[in-house]
């Protein structure tokens, strides 16, 4: 029966909104009618259509041992959706005029029409300036799925990337200040954008600057071979070639699961995807809260729940909270994040599918940073895989906060997407029997894991074990293979990483420049017993030693003339770390600043398996200490500042079960034990989702 919110919310009788159902369950628990027992929320099958957010503050919180569960009915299918659904055979042929200005004539009969207005959106938000540093930081616009998959904005070219800027004319100003001022460019190589009719409808997406960022700006106009941006910067002058692509433009719908939508009318033309009939559901994102938030509360469940459509994030905590478990959940179709579990305690992620957001796709932070008191949160065998959809650059499948302390990440599988797996900071964070695959496929100088701790070198205990990374830095965009990647960086001369028992397989390619397993060329970085297999690069340290090298604290200026110097500053923060908790479990932060990267020997490269049978480890040389295999230990950096010792470097089948089916578990006979005595057995069927 369908629900009505007079009814008093029983089986027989129940309520229609989420909202109803909590205030009766509020209520109850004020009066004490339902202390000291479970309670749930259930839900019946069909989608739940939420236009706000609907909040669950500490009213709401259950106890240890009767949580609050917000559920599905037994195996029933329930969405909480924050779109408006379209059934695909109200679409119609897109007229002859729209037909006609597709460019591919191939394409010009699959394009169908809808007036969304007519059909119950009245929304569609804005497409907005996405960058890093410098984001508009609005609401993503509303956007398109279908049964269930993100569409794309029709655009070109379709799948890769363009680059051949010949002359910049004017830099453009990469600021938020910078407003009035567009870059202007000339491009050479293709004609393409001279064929559109509405150029300054059109978008520009790439690295268009640094190349680990991801710019998107507005054009002005095409005018020949020259590009005039309303806003934004483009500079060829770093050490990467800039490549791109253009997006909302009409002339462009000519690849299936592409769409355009005119703002104006609120018509939508779409290619639709294959595979898809008369059945399909279309649907356009909409609401632009979060669908679902909990405020300072604990010990709430969700479960069993597909969430979708949404312009924000999907479920969502704020303020301080505690046992709240998300399990056996679909979230896609967001402009936000997909899970946001921020400053949480003893909370976890677990079962779920998190796939086509824009930004993270999850977030996760909490712990007492000062005293060192983990969080004991917890993100277990997700799915999470075509995130950072939106925001391209600085996002990632797993975003560990700001001074998080012992967050684990186990057994998910992180994949298919353009920027970094995992970027964490913090203290005793685990990340381990992860599969991490096919990410940073839009950039260079980035990684699959990801961090910075660079100004908080006592930040410590973190430990990378027993993940599988593989087809990671074999991209080529324009004019160049993709350079700087690594599967692990800690970034800026990074400290204290422990990176054991990891399996690491085709990373890079042929002679690629700085395409690494393991990039850390800080202090006290720990790898031992990893296997390398076809990867380009084992392990990149610091590849200039100077035995004079040391911190200096004399102020310099800087390019606004302001005496500045970063270890002053990193010194005085780091002073209270030392003589504090932190000094007794990390005892090698008290004598920090007499170990300079470049002049001591305490990064540790021990007892790992190194194979190359189709992949050669790289030759390409950058200065006189960069050449890999450095005495015949399979590493890349100056032997003076490295620990090496132990490790097996051959080009040969040494033992793995099945390698030409890519099973790399090692015979129980394998001579790999005889030649690394004490190389731990890895359990490959341990690692990834269960």
């Amino acid at each position: 029966m369908d629900g009505d919110d007079a009814y008093d919310g029983t089986i027989d009788y129940p309520v229609k909104t989420i909202e109803r159902a909590r205030d009766i369950i509020r209520n109850a628990r004020i009066t004490g009618k339902c202390s000291n027992v479970p309670v749930s929320i259930i839900l019946r099958e069909g989608t739940y259509s939420v236009d706000s957010t609907v909040n669950f503050t500490g009213a709401d919180s259950g106890d240890d041992l009767f949580p609050l569960t917000i559920k599905a009915y037994e195996n029933e299918k329930v969405i909480i959706s924050g779109g408006t659904d379209i059934s695909a055979s109200a679409l119609v042929s897109a007229d002859d005029n729209i037909k006609s200005k597709i460019i591919d004539e191939s394409a010009r009969n699959n394009i169908k029409a809808i007036n969304l207005f007519e059909n119950g959106v009245d929304d569609l938000g804005e497409i907005s300036v996405r960058s890093t540093m410098i984001s508009d930081n609005k609401t993503a616009q509303a956007e398109v799925s279908v049964d269930g998959v993100r569409m794309k904005l029709a655009g070109w070219p379709n799948e890769e990337f363009v680059g051949g800027i010949s002359k910049v004319i004017r830099s453009g100003d990469r600021s938020k200040s910078g407003i009035n001022e567009g870059s202007v460019f000339e491009y050479s190589g293709y004609t393409r954008p001279q064929l559109w009719s509405e150029p300054e409808k059109a978008w520009i997406a790439g690295a268009l600057y640094n190349n680990f960022f991801y710019d998107y700006y507005p054009i002005e106009s095409v005018d020949g071979n020259q590009i005039t941006l309303s806003r934004g910067a483009v500079s060829n002058t770093y050490y990467s070639k800039p490549f791109f692509r253009f997006e909302n433009i009409l002339e462009e719908l000519d690849s299936p699961g592409e769409y355009y939508i005119d703002y104006d009318t609120g018509m939508m033309y779409i290619y639709m995807p294959e595979g898809s009939t008369d059945n399909s559901e279309i649907t356009v994102s909409q609401t632009d809260e979060n669908l679902l938030q909990i405020t300072n509360a604990e010990n709430i469940r969700i479960e069993n729940i597909e969430f979708m459509g949404g312009r924000s994030s999907a479920i969502v905590t704020k303020g301080n909270c505690s046992a709240i478990t998300i399990k056996n959940c679909d979230i896609h179709s967001f402009g936000g994040n997909g899970i946001d579990i921020s400053d949480c305690t003893f909370s976890t992620v677990r079962d779920c599918n998190v796939y086509d957001v824009g930004k993270n796709g999850i977030v996760v932070s909490g712990g007492d940073y000062n005293d060192i008191v983990s969080s004991q949160n917890v993100l277990y065998n997700n799915d999470i895989y075509r995130f950072s959809q939106l925001d391209r650059a600085y996002t990632s499948g797993v975003s560990i906060g700001y001074q998080s302390v012992g967050v684990k990440v186990v057994n998910n599988h992180i994949h298919d997407a353009p920027h970094a797996g995992i970027i964490f900071y913090g203290v005793n964070n685990e990340i381990s029997h992860n599969e991490i695959d096919n990410v940073v496929k839009e950039f260079h100088d980035m990684d699959a894991i990801y961090v910075n701790n660079y100004n908080m070198p006592w930040e410590r205990g973190n430990v990378i074990s027993y993940n599988l990374f593989h087809d990671i830095g074999k991209e080529t965009f324009p004019e160049e293979k993709q350079m700087n990647v690594a599967a692990i960086r800690t970034d800026n001369n990074g400290h204290g990483l422990i990176i054991e028992h990891n399996v690491f397989y085709d990373i890079g390619q042929n002679r690629t420049n700085a395409v690494s397993c393991i990039h850390a060329q800080g202090t006290h970085n720990i790898i031992r017993e990893n296997m390398f297999i076809d990867c380009s690069e084992t392990y990149m340290g610091c590849t200039k030693y100077n035995s004079e090298a040391k911190y200096s604290f004399e102020s310099v200026p800087d390019q606004n003339g302001n005496e500045t110097n970063i270890y002053i500053s990193i010194r005085n923060n780091m002073t209270r770390y030392q003589n504090g908790i932190y000094g007794k479990i990390f005892p090698e932060i008290l004598n920090f600043w007499n170990e300079y990267p470049a002049s001591s020997k305490t990064n540790v490269f021990a007892d790992n398996l190194i194979v190359n049978i189709n992949l050669p480890l790289s030759t390409v040389n950058n200065n006189e200490y960069s050449w890999q295999n450095m005495d015949n230990q399979g590493y890349r950096a100056a032997r003076e500042t490295v620990n090496a010792s132990g490790n097996y470097v051959c080009n040969e089948d040494i033992g793995f079960k099945d390698y030409d089916n890519k099973n790399f578990e090692l015979n129980n006979n394998s001579e790999v034990y005889n030649i690394i005595p004490g190389f731990d057995y890895i359990n490959f069927s341990a690692i990834g989702t269960r």
